[in-house]
């Protein structure tokens, strides 16, 4: 069979899988974001407290950051890509089909240089104004065993 993915995340970093439409593994969201809006959605943080900073990052990497990460595992059974990026592409499209048509089509003759390339140039199209970091890590059709 193919292989597996697996992505272990903290804060609001973003992994997708990326997918033509009608794959079998459609293109999706695979983490979800450690913010105080999640946590209020979650029931773990009053609303009333995550509405005074939406946005506040409860999970981060450092030295005053108590880092517990999730983890995700995928095995796609079709191609695509595996897409990580920062809130300086999520926030302006964050919608997986609109990530998987940005990317796909770049990354087809270009490589993953292209689609990262391309998907930057959204971001900032969108009016962009974070970092924007992008990694796009293609995935080829699973190897048939003997």
């Amino acid at each position: 069979p193919g292989g597996v993915i697996t992505v272990g995340w903290v804060g609001d970093s973003r992994a997708y899988w990326l997918a033509e439409p009608g794959a079998a593994e459609p293109a999706r969201l695979l983490t979800a974001d450690h913010t105080a809006e999640a946590a209020a959605a979650a029931g773990t943080l009053d609303p009333a407290v995550a509405a005074l900073r939406p946005d506040a990052i409860t999970r981060w990497l450092g030295a005053d950051g108590d880092a517990e990460p999730e983890v995700v595992t995928l095995t796609p059974g079709a191609p695509g890509a595996l897409l990580l990026c920062t809130d300086g592409l999520w926030k302006y499209l964050p919608d997986a089909a609109a990530l998987a048509a940005v990317a796909l089509p770049a990354l087809s003759p270009g490589g993953a240089p292209a689609a990262a390339a391309a998907l930057t140039a959204a971001a900032l199209a969108a009016g962009g104004a974070d970092n924007v970091t992008v990694a796009v890590l293609p995935v080829p059709l699973p190897k048939e065993e003997p």
